[in-house]
């Protein structure tokens, strides 16, 4: 984040919340105190819905108070509009900024995805990006809580695989070569992370990588008979009366027939624009 988070803290809200009220994931198996002792610790976010208090950012902060057998801690609690910008930008974590946009949804502090946008300046697609995350595995979600150098780009080839050991994979290959997010994409496109059984032709490099990172549609590759009969067919030419039928009766319309059928041509270009847009951002 572009601001010191010390700046941030003094404009946070804070509350005083006993430990064992806070909902939150456990600590991770290879959780090491040591390392994130000497780190300063940001004020848990929390959020308040169906009569619980969640815990969505900051999981470290509370794990060393329970360590050390805190019965209170200081605390963020988002209870309006107002509090969401300033609890978001003390978000570093990709996997807390996700459990951030759930629980707003979830606790009814904003209406939908689109006010969500509206209010932190994102895009609709880039809520989306960050709401998919929660589609991986719990047991990666967990070790992202430790992991604030990773980025959702980084992580999007893994929500595209169905198979969770094959995630569970590509996550430790991502974690111990510290992979970006083209080199993530690369590793999927070689084949060794991703085995697609029911694919009986096997895709290029390219393709697969735009289909990773884009989300692009793949070009199904014509055989050698299609293709012959697509060259012959851009041979063959209209008949001189098939030319002259078009201009009979491009010439019988009236102009206001003209521009009615030209304004339909254009609605149609702007449909098909926009539906291909939209299969690229899903």
């Amino acid at each position: 984040m572009p601001e010191d988070n010390e700046s941030v803290v003094e404009h946070l809200p804070l509350e005083e919340i006993r430990v064992e009220e806070i909902t939150s994931y456990p600590e991770p198996e290879n959780w090491n105190i040591p390392d994130f002792e000497t780190v300063p610790q940001l004020p848990p976010v929390l959020i308040e819905s169906d009569g619980g208090i969640s815990l969505v950012a900051h999981h470290t902060t509370l794990w060393l108070a329970k360590e050390k057998g805190n019965i209170s801690l200081k605390c963020m609690v988002v209870r309006s509009a107002v509090h969401i910008a300033l609890a978001h930008r003390t978000i570093n974590n990709c996997i807390e900024e996700a459990l951030l946009f759930e629980g707003l949804l979830k606790g009814n502090l904003v209406e939908n995805r689109s006010r969500l946008a509206e209010m932190l300046g994102f895009s609709r697609a880039r809520i989306t990006q960050v709401f998919n995350l929660l589609k991986l595995p719990e047991t990666i979600k967990i070790q992202l809580l430790l992991a604030e150098n990773i980025s959702e780009f980084q992580l999007r080839p893994l929500i595209r695989i169905n198979d969770t050991s094959i995630q569970l994979s590509m996550f430790e290959k991502l974690m111990t070569d510290n992979l970006t997010g083209r080199q993530m994409a690369l590793f999927v496109s070689s084949g060794k992370a991703v085995q697609d059984k029911a694919r009986v032709t096997k895709e290029s490099t390219t393709d697969l990588l735009e289909k990773v990172m884009y989300g692009k549609p793949e070009k199904k590759k014509k055989t050698s008979v299609e293709q012959d009969e697509d060259k012959s067919k851009k041979k063959e030419k209209p008949d001189k009366i098939e030319y002259e039928e078009i201009e009979k009766s491009r010439m019988e319309r009236t102009p206001e027939q003209e521009l009615y059928r030209l304004k339909g041509v254009i609605r149609k270009l702007s449909s098909l624009r926009k539906q291909e847009w939209e299969d690229v951002i899903l």
